[in-house]
This record gives C-alpha cells, sequence and structure tokens, in this order.
C-alpha cells in the first residue's frame, strides 16, 4: 500500500512540475509581442475581395443559365 501512496504522489509532482514548465513557457515576452502589421490587414482585404468577386461571378453564370433554361422552355412551348 505503501508503494501505490509513493507512486501516485510521485506522479503527482511530475504532472505538476510538466503543468508549471508548460505554463512559464507559455508566458509571452515583452519583446515578442508586436504590433498588428498593417500589411496582414491588408491580404485579409485583398482575399475578401477575391472571394465576393468568385460569388458574384457564380451568381451570374446561375442567372446567365437560368435565362437560357426558361428562352429555351418559352421556344420548345410556344
Amino acid at each position: 500500500m505503501e508503494d501505490f501512496n509513493k507512486l501516485k504522489i510521485e506522479k503527482e509532482n511530475k504532472v505538476s512540475t510538466i503543468k508549471k514548465s508548460k505554463i512559464i513557457s507559455k508566458k509571452p515576452s515583452t519583446s515578442s509581442v508586436k504590433p498588428p502589421n498593417l500589411a496582414d490587414a491588408n491580404l485579409e482585404f485583398q482575399k475578401l475581395k477575391r472571394l465576393t468577386t468568385y460569388k458574384v461571378y457564380s451568381t451570374e453564370r446561375k442567372m446567365k443559365s437560368s435565362m437560357k433554361k426558361s428562352l429555351k422552355w418559352l421556344k420548345h412551348k410556344w
């Protein structure tokens, strides 16, 4: 029984030291904190614009195909 308790205590100590070391290593130093980069914001904005144009092209294609189908239907119907 004593061996089990010793193992349990040793495991808890190892876990606590591991947790402490992880917490300490995760703290950012003041020199590594950088202000937001404006170039990154510009890249995100350009990506957003590009995706929006893709959506517009997709919508245009759907509208054109729908119009073509309806015109074909009208021609065959009348």
